[in-house]
């Protein structure tokens, strides 16, 4: 008669170092085949990301309009000067 097996992921006493060479075998397959890629049929689409790069390429040319409204020219990070809770230059000009 053939013995009971253990339930899965119980440790298997083996009698023979045969049978545990072929457990090991068996075992090392089945990661190999797990491991191995798809084939071309079965892998999954390539989507390509046309929101990102149309949001990115939008940015960018709003990002030159106001630029070139600008004058070409960028605000300071520091104003010298606070005219009434306000940032501005030493003669009073707004600091924009």
């Amino acid at each position: 008669g053939a013995e009971p097996r253990p339930p899965m992921g119980h440790p298997v006493a083996y009698t023979t170092d045969s049978d545990a060479a072929l457990a090991r075998s068996l075992q090392e397959a089945e990661l190999e085949e797990l491991d191995a890629p798809l084939p071309a049929e079965q892998q999954p689409r390539r989507r390509r990301p046309w929101f990102c790069l149309l949001a990115v390429l939008a940015c960018c040319i709003l990002f030159l309009v106001e630029m070139a409204e600008n004058e070409w020219k960028v605000q300071p990070f520091v104003c010298p000067a606070s005219c009434a809770g306000r940032p501005c230059y030493e003669d009073g000009a707004a600091c924009e």
